[in-house]
Order: structure tokens, then C-alpha cells, then sequence
């Protein structure tokens, strides 16, 4: 398979994995761990009933995770008082990991969280408009070969005339030279800004889905220093340093902490005190180009609501209840007082029953539907905004509590939902309602509690049987929806709770390794994986392990049988599979358990970290087994310094490679002459700081005859001096995985002994070639092994990507190639290429 049709399959894979369930962006976030971040108590309250008075809405828009701006995100939502949120593109799932070893899909789960705790804390809205994230893109024009223009166009538009934002800004424009998903990312919010409100542009929106063309007033797009630097000019600069007495910060230093929640990304960030200027490029408007601010020539008040309506013949008694609306709010605003939240219970219930009813005058109302359909929204998201400064005031809570939080289909469970009413009222007929998907068994959907006074709590059990084939993925919120609802002074509220029940399979199955090579024999060889099987059924479970393989191939392993005691136990059946000689290629294998008359293919990966909730990644049981033409020198030795940013190593392994993982004790101590080859890992001079302490005993290592290999790291975790002769890195990537090679050094030894590399080798790589790529060296001691260029920058070729030195009687190479993403994708050339590099010591 061609490399552009292996990126785009990859991309149409990981978009139906992401995009299944979740087109709104339904991801959750630890609530009660990171509000306690400025945003709780006092402090929630003051900024909700701000948020009161306005109905002006703000969208950002990104193509992935971290491409937001957190601090005016911040400064919109906490400062402004603005309903903000953030349109994302992708989870990310083409990126890096600095906090553990998951990439691709596993990645995109964690980033999609980091999102949500991020959410939290600024307090933005989190969307998704369903593209895919293949790994750093060098053009627009390659990022719409994969990604489909018109789709994604219509998704972003979908979304403008959901949330019918007044305003959107962006840091991506059009050509701007940047990553390629960005700069498309750019073209299609330029151009959703015009479409959005033409009613011919993606017109099934309207005609099927009810929504309503809408026009954004305002865009603005970053400007960078180095914009200014270049001549172009701003329209908006805002201060995002600027104190608020509220947070008891700024919303720079609020911005820093949500921001700091992209931990896999390294963005965690110290609040800073002082001065942040934002500036922005105004680059479309309807509304004329003054910009002292973002909402200028922006109606954001409430007459602009009711202005919706003067063409009803009821408006003029519509406008008195409007008029009378806006003192209410004032009134709220004015006598709140934090040491006695109930002196605004009245004027709220007041409130919002004047919202209710002008909802339903809206509704009845004769004016066009266009209008009548804004007017109404509008007055659900005031609705909307009295319930959350009553579930303040009232400080009603409802907490959910499972017999058991992972429950396979059919399982009966229960739910325990306790109402704590915290304020100061005496709150009548509260309910608890739980919601269950179509095929769940439920003994009552409805159960009373009655009264409950100031300081009192209630108590009520649901007992619940799952649905024969519910499952729930890491993008899927829990199935069980419970809600609480109560009344006062005749007004009825609803507070949403939170659970994290999951069904999961009862036999979980997963293979391990998931990837796996094989050298190619003319002998028939034995290949041995494990299938691990995980219980979910609540007591003892036994079956086998059955295998589909191909003519040809035989399964030695005569007994496949396992027992598992009980739930949440886990164990791994061998198997060892005969394959015939002669046989090289890509093989898919897929693992069946059979147990309890059924059968089980598919398991999940538990992703877990303290910032973020825990979730199930479900994946099929495959193994994926390349076949691989490649040699590699008898006897090899490798001691490998793990960074724990790849798995090169395992690689290693599975070519028959005796490997050793080296501690800091070793590095430190060990003799280091036993190995003939000794490997750091991807960036490992950040994640292994004993390696900087003991970088002089690997130079000696290399000085007496050792041949130490250096995969890449970043700019600001190197120092030249690392290496025997200096070596400055750069930033500068090479992105396109099909980028032209040219050896500059055709005849060294890691391009023809053992193996002999080909330009067949650099075929059908995966996402890209090299990260990281030398700036300068010592051009006297160094090889420059390859170069190559992303496409339209042939001129600057990185001829730094691969170098190497004789020092002393050793090898001292440094790396930029992405060999871990290459040997993880089972790209037969990364391993010839690779065996070559550690049969080095023996050329």
C-alpha cells in the first residue's frame, strides 16, 4: 500500500474511532478536583450571576488540542461574562506523548480529556467538528488530500448555527507558514464565516436538522511579533495580565493553569504575574471596523432579544416583561451577599419564571421563523443561566453511588442517588429521574423525595439491569443519565449529576504484542505471542483461545484452555504459531475467545492519569505480523536507555536482538564494554537526567571502541557538548513521510552491510521522516549520512538529519530519523536500516 493511501486509511480509521458517539464533543473532566482552581464557591457564584446580563457568545476555533488561547478564553468567559467555547478539530492522536507510552488512538483519548480539565478551568464549552489528526502536515493542499473539505466545512457551519456565536477568533489564517492542518483549519473558518449565514450553503442543515443560517459578526485571527516585525498590522490587542479581584488573579494566571492541563503536550505552564498583550487581526466583519473591543458594534444586552420580537403584536407587553427582567437581574447583581445567599432566592425564582414565560410568548409568537427560532434560543440559554446561579445559591448536590462501576451487558446493578440540599431554603418536591438507553430495565425511571429542608439530605435507590449489547468507548459519557429536580416558590429546577459507570465486555481479550516482525527464513519457524484474557463475568469463567490463520500456517499450541476464579482477574494464554518458509509480508490475525457459548474478539486499554478521568479504549484482538527481509549480525548486544517516549527497544527484541535496559546504576557504574552497541531512547536526555551525570562515561565507551547511538531530542533539552563534537539542533522537522532521500554517503556501512538499502527501503513510511534535524556540526569529524526535504523546500535540505563519527576507536551517531514511529508501524526498511546501525560494531 502506497504511503499517502496508508495515511489517508489511517486517517479514515482513527476518524470513525473518534468521531463514534461524540460529533458534540461529549468528554467530562474531574470536576471536583480542578474546580477548587479559582472557580468555586464565592467566586462561581459572582461570575454566573454576572453572565446573567449578557447573551453575547464567543467561539474559538483550533485544529487540535492546545491550539486553543486558555488566558482569553479565560478573559472571555470570567471577564466579560461571555458564553465561550472551543472548536476543535482533532484529539490530537497524531502528536507526541510526554507523559506515557500511548500514541495514535490511546493518545487522542488522553488529549480529548486534557481538553475537558482544561474546559474546567476556563470555562469554555468543548466541540469537535470530526477531522483526523495523521501527524504534522507540510501544506494545505496535502492536509485536504486527506481530509475531506466539504464535510469538514459543513461540521464547522453545523456548529456556528448551533451555538450562534457573535464572535470567533482563531490563531490559524490562510497561508499563513505553519502546519499544514492549521493553514486548512484557517481556510475552512474563513470561509464557514460567510456560509454559515447563506442558506444555500449546506441548506440539509436546515431543511432536516432544523437549524438556522447564522451570522457571525466578527472574526479575528492572531497576530504573532513576528507578524509585526514583518509589517503587518492589529486591530485588537487586549491584556490578558489584567488583575480581577474576583479570581483573586489574572486571567493570564487562570489561563496558565488550564492550559497546564495539556500535560502529554508539555505545556504545563507557572502562573505569571503581569503584563500579557494578545493581539488580533480583525480579518472579516459585518459590523464596521471599530475594535477598542471585542463586542463593539455587538448588541449583547437583553433588548436584543426582545428586539427579535417587536414585530409581534403582543411585543409591547413582551418589552414590559423584558424591562422587568433586566431590573431583576440588577437587583440580583446588586444585593447578592455571599454571608446570606438567600436574600436573592425570590428575586431569582422571580427571574427565571419571567424567562419561562417569555419562552412560551416566543414560542406562540407570529413573527418570521428565523427570528422567532433566535429569540427562543436565546431565552433557553437565559433559562439556562438562572437554573446554574440557583444550583449556586441553593447549593443543592446530588452524588451517585454504584454497586459496581463496570458492568458487563445484561448485569443488573444498582444506583444510589443522594440529594444534599447545602443552602438555606426549604426545597419542595425533589425527584430523582434516571434516564436509561433504549433495551436497559429499570424498576421505577422516577422516585420521590419529597421536602427537604435547609441541611437535609434524601436518599434513593434504582435497581437496573443493562442492555444485552451496551457497551461504553473512551469518547462515551455513562449510559446512566440521573437527574434531581425540586420547586421553589412554584418554579421547578433540574441539577445533572455525574458517574462513571462503564460497560465493558464480559471477556475482555487483547494480544500482546499488538505488532509484531518476524524475519524472513527459508526454514518454516515458530512465531509466540500471549492473548490476555480479562474477566468481567462476577464469579469463575473457563474457555479457549481459537485462531483464524492463514493456508498453510499451522497452530502448534495443542491447548489454548484457561480458568479464571473471578471478576477482575486476568491471564495469558501462549500461543505458538508455525509459519512456513519462504513467507514475507503484512499479516492481520485475529484472536476468538469461546467461553459461556459465546464469542469474544475485542478488549480495551485502560488509560489512566491523575488529571484526567479514567477511560476504556476498546480495540479489536488483532496481531499484526510483518515479515521482514533483514539480517543482522550474530551475537549483537544492545544496552538500551529506556526514556519511556518509545518502545524501540521491543523492536529490538522481536528481531532476535539480545537487549538489556539500562539503569542509572549501570550507566553510572556498570562496565559498559559488553555491549557492542548501546542506544538512548527518544529524548532521553530530558526523561533520564542520570544519563546527562554519566554522558562522559558513554564518550569513553565510545573512545575505546563502542558504537553509541543518539535518537532525537528537542532543542532545549540538548547541549552540544553531549555529543564528542559539537552538534546544535534545530526545530525544523521533515514532515512528509514520502519526502525524496539522497544518501550523501552511499557507501557507508549502514547502507550496505548486512543488508543493502534500496530506495524500496524509504517506501510507504509512516507520517513522517525525521523531528528534530541538526542545524550545524563539526562538519570535519561528521558524515552526513541522508538528506531530504519536505516538498517545496527543496532549497534547504536537512542534511543534518543523520550523522556520524569516528571517535577514538568507536561510533558516535546522531539521529533525527523517527525510528520508533517507523519499527512501531512495522515499515520493513526502519528495520533493515536499524540492524545495519547495530551490527556496526561488527563491520
Amino acid at each position: 500500500m502506497g504511503s499517502k493511501k496508508m495515511k489517508s486509511l489511517i486517517s479514515v480509521v482513527l476518524t470513525v474511532i473518534l468521531a463514534m458517539g461524540l460529533f458534540g464533543g461529549n468528554v467530562m473532566a474531574k470536576e471536583d478536583q480542578y474546580k477548587y482552581l479559582g472557580v468555586r464557591g464565592t467566586t462561581a457564584t459572582l461570575l454566573d450571576i454576572l453572565q446573567l446580563q449578557n447573551s453575547g457568545n464567543i467561539m474559538f476555533i483550533g485544529a487540535h488540542p492546545d491550539d486553543e488561547n486558555n488566558a482569553l478564553l479565560t478573559y472571555l468567559n470570567k471577564g466579560l461574562h461571555l458564553k465561550t467555547s472551543y472548536l476543535v478539530g482533532n484529539w490530537g492522536e497524531g502528536g507526541q506523548n510526554e507523559i506515557g507510552d500511548e500514541l495514535y488512538a490511546g493518545l487522542g483519548v488522553i488529549r480529548s480529556q486534557e481538553l475537558a480539565s482544561a474546559r474546567v478551568i476556563d470555562g469554555a464549552k468543548q466541540l469537535f467538528f470530526g477531522a483526523s489528526d495523521f501527524g504534522y502536515s507540510v501544506s494545505t493542499e496535502e492536509t485536504f488530500s486527506i481530509w475531506d473539505r466539504e464535510v469538514l466545512l459543513g461540521n464547522i457551519v453545523r456548529h456556528i448555527r448551533t451555538e450562534r456565536p457573535d464572535v470567533i477568533f482563531s490563531h490559524h489564517r490562510t497561508g499563513k507558514g505553519d502546519h499544514g492542518q492549521h493553514m486548512a483549519t484557517g481556510v475552512m473558518l474563513e470561509e464557514a464565516f460567510t456560509a454559515a449565514a447563506d442558506p444555500n450553503r449546506f441548506p440539509e442543515q436546515i431543511t432536516e436538522e432544523g437549524l438556522q443560517p447564522w451570522q457571525v459578526k466578527k472574526l479575528y485571527q492572531a497576530i504573532s511579533s513576528r507578524d509585526i516585525e514583518k509589517g503587518m498590522t492589529y486591530d485588537l490587542e487586549l491584556n490578558l495580565g489584567e488583575y480581577s479581584p474576583i479570581l483573586g488573579m489574572s486571567y493570564s494566571e487562570l489561563g496558565a493553569l488550564s492550559r497546564s492541563m495539556h500535560r502529554c503536550q508539555g505545556m504545563v505552564r507557572t502562573p505569571k504575574k503581569g503584563e500579557s498583550i494578545s493581539r488580533w487581526m480583525l480579518s472579516q466583519t459585518v459590523v464596521g471596523q471599530k475594535n477598542s473591543g471585542v463586542m463593539d458594534g455587538i448588541d449583547i444586552s437583553l433588548d436584543k432579544i426582545s428586539d427579535l420580537l417587536q414585530d409581534d403584536d403582543q411585543y409591547s407587553t413582551m418589552k414590559a416583561e423584558f424591562d422587568k427582567l433586566n431590573i431583576i437581574i440588577d437587583t440580583i447583581i446588586n444585593k447578592y451577599d455571599p454571608k446570606n445567599e438567600a436574600v436573592i432566592y425570590e428575586d431569582l425564582t422571580t427571574g427565571i419564571e419571567l424567562v419561562r414565560s417569555l419562552k412560551e410568548n416566543a414560542q406562540a409568537s407570529s413573527v418570521e421563523s428565523v427570528q422567532k427560532d433566535y429569540a427562543i434560543q436565546y431565552l433557553e440559554q437565559k433559562e439556562e443561566d438562572f437554573e446554574t446561579v440557583m444550583k449556586d445559591v441553593f447549593a443543592i448536590a446530588v452524588d451517585i453511588s454504584l454497586s459496581d462501576e463496570t458492568v458487563i451487558p445484561g448485569q443488573s446493578f444498582s444506583a444510589t442517588a443522594t440529594v444534599y440540599n447545602r443552602g438555606l431554603g426549604v426545597l419542595e418536591d425533589v425527584n430523582i429521574h434516571a434516564n436509561l438507553p433504549e433495551g436497559w430495565v429499570i424498576d421505577d425511571n422516577t422516585k420521590a423525595i419529597g421536602q427537604l429542608k435547609a441541611g437535609q439530605s434524601g436518599l434513593i435507590e434504582f435497581n437496573i439491569t443493562a442492555g444485552a449489547t451496551a457497551f461504553t468507548d473512551a469518547y462515551d459519557l455513562s449510559p446512566l443519565d440521573i437527574a434531581a429536580s425540586y420547586s421553589y416558590n412554584s418554579q421547578t429546577m433540574k441539577v445533572d449529576s455525574f458517574n462513571e459507570l462503564k460497560l465493558v465486555p464480559a471477556l475482555s481479550v487483547a494480544v500482546t504484542p499488538e505488532r509484531a516482525m518476524l524475519i524472513a527464513s527459508e526454514e518454516v519457524q515458530r512465531n509466540t505471542l500471549n492473548v490476555l484474557v480479562r474477566n468481567n463475568y462476577e464469579g469463575y469463567v473457563s474457555g479457549h483461545v481459537e485462531f483464524d490463520l492463514p493456508t498453510g500456517w499451522q497452530l502448534v499450541s495443542t491447548d489454548t484452555n484457561f480458568e479464571i476464579d473471578r471478576e477482575d482477574q486476568e491471564t495469558s494464554v501462549t500461543i505458538v504459531i508455525e509459519v512456513p518458509a519462504d513467507v514475507s509480508g503484512d499479516f492481520n490475525l485475529t484472536a476468538t475467545v469461546v467461553a459461556n457459548e459465546q464469542k469474544f474478539q475485542q478488549g480495551y486499554e485502560i488509560i489512566e492519569y491523575p488529571h484526567i478521568y479514567t477511560k476504556h479504549l476498546y480495540k479489536p484482538a488483532n496481531y499484526q505480523l510483518t515479515i521482514v527481509d533483514v539480517k543482522v549480525a550474530d551475537g549483537i548486544k544492545v544496552g538500551y536507555v529506556d526514556s519511556g517516549y518509545d518502545k524501540v527497544y521491543e523492536s529490538l527484541e522481536q528481531m532476535g536482538v539480545n537487549v538489556t535496559l539500562l539503569t542509572a546504576d549501570d550507566l553510572a557504574t556498570a562496565d559498559l564494554s559488553v555491549y557492542d552497541t548501546i542506544m538512548l531512547g527518544v529524548r532521553a536526555y530530558k526523561a533520564r537526567p542520570d544519563l546527562v551525570t554519566s554522558n562522559g562515561r558513554l564518550l569513553d565507551y565510545v573512545e575505546k571502541g563502542g558504537n553509541l547511538v543518539v535518537q532525537f531530542n528537542k532543542t532545549f533539552e540538548w547541549q552540544p557538548e553531549f555529543a564528542p563534537y559539537p552538534i546544535e539542533l534545530s526545530s525544523t522537522n521533515i514532515n512528509d513521510e514520502n519526502a525524496e532521500v539522497t544518501l550523501l554517503a552511499p557507501d557507508h556501512a549502514v547502507f550496505n552491510a548486512p543488508n543493502q538499502i534500496t530506495d524500496q527501503d524509504w517506501d510507504n513510511w509512516f507520517q513522517q521522516r525525521a523531528e528534530w534535524t541538526a542545524e550545524s556540526w563539526d562538519k570535519e569529524n561528521y558524515t552526513e549520512l541522508m538528506s531530504a526535504a519536505d516538498p517545496g523546500q527543496e532549497d534547504v535540505p536537512r542534511d543534518g538529519t543523520w550523522l556520524v563519527a569516528e571517535y577514538g576507536e568507536g561510533t558516535y551517531m546522531y539521529t533525527s530519523i523517527v525510528w520508533h514511529l517507523e519499527l512501531d508501524n512495522l515499515v520493513p526498511g526502519a528495520y533493515r536500516m536499524i540492524a545495519n546501525i547495530l551490527s556496526l560494531s561488527e563491520q
